[in-house]
């Protein structure tokens, strides 16, 4: 732990005159900085001030640009401000702005990477081109210990937060709420002790490390989303197949859909396992991506039947062209501009992974391919990953086993490109701001 002092006169603090604006001058504060002892990425900011005052810290790692904490309009006493998005082991440059006053700048170091977080080994890009509203990224990266890290990335690769998986629990999901609130970290026991997912949870997390809930999910295979109301679906595996299945919020569970029923259906046997859960918060229907069949299936969450599905099931909707059809895809949902958006073999048995891009066609019921990324690449991973498609029309494509993060063009222009040497990569989520993961 880290524990620093700056005494602030009124000479010190004040970066203009106030003779004519009759302002007067604060009294002397005394800053502290403290490492967090658990994220040590994180720096706690303290102080006491003797009057009500609108107060933010501005920070920046030295010799980078400056940033600020939100504003907050703070009574006299004792406070308190975490610094978030920081790496591990970088000077940072801190200053209280309060009111209309401004500390002299301090100096101080974060903590120390956590022993076995996993590295990039390549972080290549250009950044004038990529999208302003990803400025990080939380993932997840198995080790080569059965075991696995959420990450919080920022866009040089530099870790900004960690977390290791509890002892025999994996985390292949992770996600921010659809509140933008929390983390919601699945510790996934199907993968970490092999008891069929009889221990898996999700915890419920504020980024400076608050628990806000223990979410027990048994049959936990694979993915999970919570829901507006603050349910959590999720795809549940026994010993035949898996069903989609609803926790609510006073701990009572409803089976929403058993993929054996579809299957039966179209008169088709086959192994059901998933590897995506979307909610469409227009229709309160989810997508569902089972890798196993080869297929993206549509589940309306009040009826529990399947409005539709794509790719290789009996009854799928066609592709056009037919060569444009998704292998072993991971991932998928529906942009804002209707289409749907998945990461996919590049053909049945190739050795790349690549994004693909569908309009669908309801009058034909056809996925026509209008926009594509990664064929000749040569970069393949044959399990996992998704793409998102981000506000400024970038597409963020997350490889899974191959490690691999990058972000395209709508041109088809590489702009990033960071590479880990780890095992597999589990689900990404771009993030534009973390201080909303604090309050």
């Amino acid at each position: 732990m880290i524990l620093l002092f700056l005494a602030c006169s009124p000479s010190a603090v004040l970066p203009h005159d106030t003779s004519d604006t009759g302002d007067t001058p604060v009294a002397e504060v005394e800053l502290s900085v403290e490492v967090d002892p658990v994220h040590a990425s994180h720096l706690w900011v303290g102080w006491r001030q003797e009057e009500a005052a609108t107060a933010q810290v501005l920070y920046r790692v030295a010799g980078e640009e400056w940033r600020s904490t939100p504003s907050r309009s703070l009574d006299a006493g004792e406070q308190r401000q975490v610094l978030v998005g920081l790496p591990h082991g970088v000077e940072v440059e801190l200053s209280l702005s309060l009111g209309q006053w401004t500390s002299e700048a301090l100096t101080v170091e974060t903590g120390p990477l956590p022993e076995g977080a996993p590295e990039a080994s390549l972080v290549e890009g250009e950044p004038g081109a990529w999208d302003p509203g990803a400025a990080f990224v939380l993932l997840s990266l198995a080790d080569n210990s059965f075991g696995s890290w959420v990450l919080v990335i920022d866009r040089q690769a530099r870790v900004v937060w960690a977390r290791r998986s509890p002892t025999q629990r994996v985390s292949l999901h992770p996600r921010v709420s659809l509140d933008g609130t929390e983390l919601l970290l699945d510790d996934n026991s199907y993968w970490g002790s092999f008891d069929g997912g009889a221990g898996s949870s999700v915890a419920r997390m504020k980024l400076d490390g608050r628990l806000v809930e223990e979410i027990p999910l048994p049959g936990l295979h694979h993915p999970f989303t919570d829901l507006p109301d603050g349910s959590i679906l999720y795809t549940a595996m026994d010993r035949t197949s898996e069903t989609l299945d609803r926790r609510w919020r006073d701990g009572t569970f409803t089976q929403i859909w058993d993929c054996r029923d579809l299957l039966s259906e179209v008169g088709e046997s086959g192994f059901c396992g998933s590897n995506t859960l979307w909610y469409d918060p227009s229709t309160g229907h989810a997508l569902n991506s089972i890798y196993s069949l080869e297929t993206i299936v549509e589940v309306d969450l009040d009826s529990g039947q399947p409005v539709r599905w794509f790719g290789h099931t009996a009854g799928s909707w066609a592709f056009d062209p037919p060569e444009t059809a998704f292998w072993w895809q991971h991932g998928g949902y529906l942009t804002e501009a209707g289409t749907l958006l998945t990461s996919s073999k590049g053909v049945d048995a190739a050795q790349e992974t690549v994004v693909r891009e569908y309009r669908l066609d309801e009058a034909s019921q056809t996925l026509v391919e209008i926009w594509s990324f990664g064929e000749g690449e040569g970069v393949y991973g044959n399990v996992m990953g998704e793409a998102h498609r981000l506000a400024n029309g970038n597409t963020l494509h997350n490889y899974g086993s191959a490690t691999r993060l990058r972000e395209v063009t709508a041109a088809g222009e590489l702009v990033w490109d960071v590479d880990w040497e780890a095992s597999t990569m589990g689900r990404s989520t771009p993030i534009a701001d973390l201080y909303a993961l604090v309050d």
